[in-house]
């Protein structure tokens, strides 16, 4: 395996170890609204890691971690604090764009993600409007993160774009294949 996957980790010092051996644990993260979240650790399963808000890190929903067990409470409740982040859950957001003087900013309409994603000020989106941006500074500590807006759903009262905006925030697929757009319709007559 390789190293930062979970079975092996590589300290800082360049040494090889087991995770647990160094209270390291790799898992993925789910966040509340208030900013707190908990770690989910396929190794230590209906066991997840508190993880305090502070100690969020540079973490959003979604993403696999490695996160180091600070403390361990009374009936095997552990509270943790994120490490690195090793893989990205979202590369895109779908949410409601706001203007602003020198920016704007998407906030995501998926609770779990906490962070408003800052967009430059040139866009073409209106106020209000239900859009896709793409990330491309993940946040930091001192700093939210920064998108590009990629297309432009609509207002959120049509009801297209509703089903467009659970399409998207859900990944599912909405185009068919052109082999599945050519064929005939069963019972049609050519």
């Amino acid at each position: 395996p390789r190293a930062h996957e979970g079975p092996v980790v590589r300290s800082r010092t360049g040494r090889y170890s087991l995770p647990r051996k160094i209270n390291l644990s790799a898992g993925t993260v789910s966040t509340h609204r208030d900013g707190y979240g908990f770690v989910s650790r396929p190794s230590e399963e209906g066991n997840d890691l508190f993880i305090p808000s502070r100690y969020m890190g540079e973490a959003m929903h979604g993403d696999k971690v490695m996160a180091r067990v600070e403390r361990r409470g009374p009936g095997g409740k552990s509270e943790g604090r994120i490490l690195e982040v090793l893989e990205r859950a979202h590369h895109t957001v779908v949410g409601r764009f706001e203007p602003g003087r020198r920016f704007g900013y998407v906030v995501p309409l998926d609770p779990r993600i906490t962070h408003d994603i800052f967009i430059p000020a040139d866009s073409r989106a209106q106020a209000g409007q239900i859009v896709i941006a793409r990330i491309d500074i993940y946040p930091s500590r001192n700093r939210n993160p920064e998108g590009t807006i990629i297309e432009i759903l609509g207002d959120p009262d049509d009801p297209e774009v509703e089903i467009l905006t659970i399409v998207h925030k859900y990944g599912l697929p909405y185009h068919f294949p052109q082999e599945v757009l050519d064929s005939p319709v069963p019972g049609e007559v050519t």
